[in-house]
């Protein structure tokens, strides 16, 4: 799958299309930032594109990227536009979730011992005195965590990738001019 965008370029090459072609060529899902990094390509055709990467591993040998089309390129009587092979997409909520942290550390606290010794006549004799003993404390308190919020791709990381290159590229070449093919 892909979409064809039918709007007439100019490529920086010099090269004029009467529309062109882009699909994802990869995409990666980084959990432990919570981003979708996808990767694409623009071709003049889809044929170009199955020309580039075959849909058999045994016919790799056989690609012809000649299709593919620069990423600089203009439209409607000079409207510039440098078109970016690889988007990511933050899938973190403003969702700010209360999770509480226990935190421990040591202290030093004085501490009254008691001493017993013993006088010339065997009389037990207490004296006290103040000793720096460790002592371990803990506490706990209230932090604010931003959510990853993988849900958004509802189980079809796909469909949701294509949705989000498409509404980017509707921005700039209109929705009227995105055709999935």
């Amino acid at each position: 799958m892909g979409i064809q965008i039918n709007k007439k370029i100019e490529t920086i090459d010099g090269n004029h299309y009467d529309n062109f072609y882009m699909r994802i060529e990869g995409y990666w899902f980084h959990k432990s930032v919570g981003q979708l990094q996808i990767a694409l390509n623009h071709y003049k055709d889809k044929a170009a594109a199955e020309a580039a990467l075959p849909p058999f591993i045994d016919d790799e040998r056989m690609n012809d990227a000649s299709g593919q089309i620069p990423l600089s390129c203009s439209f409607d009587d000079g409207v510039q536009v440098d078109l970016s092979q690889l988007h990511h997409f933050h899938l973190t909520s403003s969702e700010k979730v209360p999770v509480i942290e226990w935190e421990k550390w040591e202290e030093v606290k004085e501490q009254e011992i008691e001493l017993i010794d013993y006088n010339d006549n065997g009389d037990e004799i207490k004296t006290y005195d103040i000793q720096l003993v460790p002592v371990e404390v803990s506490a706990s308190k209230t932090v604010y965590k931003t959510r990853i919020n993988a849900g958004e791709l509802d189980g079809n990381i796909f469909t949701y990738s294509y949705s989000r290159i498409k509404k980017l590229y509707s921005e700039t070449f209109g929705e009227e001019n995105l055709q999935n093919i």
